[in-house]
């Protein structure tokens, strides 16, 4: 059980590293349509959905996000409290950028 707790631990490590070497970009319409992108990520995966907002709200801190694409950024996080509902830990969110916090203020945490 060791073994696969410390695989799992890597594995989580290395996507979660990985994931800070990926540009977030706003997805756009495929040429000569006018219909809107989906915003489907990762479904029902609550801990990648997880690892995406982390993603956004590093983003959003660095590249400056809030400014220019609250539009995008409120439907991506709202697609995934929709699919994966879930809170955030105070200590958590005192990092957040103020953008993501007023989106997420929108869906009530989750009760166990």
């Amino acid at each position: 059980q060791a073994q696969l707790n410390q695989m799992l631990e890597s594995t989580a490590l290395r996507v979660i590293t990985g994931m800070g070497n990926f540009e977030m970009t706003s997805p756009k319409p495929q040429p000569g349509t006018n219909s809107k992108p989906t915003y489907t990520l990762y479904g029902e995966s609550e801990e990648l959905n997880r690892m995406v907002i982390l993603t956004l709200a590093r983003t959003i801190h660095i590249g400056g996000l809030e400014n220019n694409g609250s539009a995008w950024l409120k439907e991506v996080v709202g697609g995934i409290m929709a699919n994966t509902p879930h809170s955030w830990p105070s200590h958590t969110q005192t990092n957040f950028p103020q953008a993501l916090l007023d989106i997420l203020k929108e869906y009530p945490a989750v009760k166990d």
